[in-house]
């Protein structure tokens, strides 16, 4: 795997995981239209780390979807975290 291959799936890993952890706090906020954009951003994504995990092996595959993973959901977490902050801050 080059060095590139393995920064495209970190990356890959971090949107992927971001995404899903995105998705669940749509779900549980109960916003509706944003459920389809996320879906389809997903969807893309997660073929995309699935054909490189097909094409690839398992070697540092593994290491790139820990890294990007881990860095997708704090980053997921973060923003959710801003985001509710600001608008506590907005309403007050």
């Amino acid at each position: 795997m080059t060095p590139l291959q393995f920064l495209t799936l970190a990356v890959a890993a971090y949107c992927h995981i971001g995404l899903k952890a995105l998705m669940q706090l749509t779900v549980v906020h109960g916003l509706f239209l944003r459920v389809f954009p996320i879906s389809g951003l997903l969807a893309v994504v997660e073929v995309y780390v699935i054909s490189s995990v097909a094409r690839q092996g398992v070697g540092l595959v593994c290491l790139a979807l820990f890294m990007g993973g881990s860095l997708g959901c704090c980053s997921s977490m973060a923003a959710h975290r801003w985001l509710h902050e600001r608008k506590k801050n907005d309403t007050a």
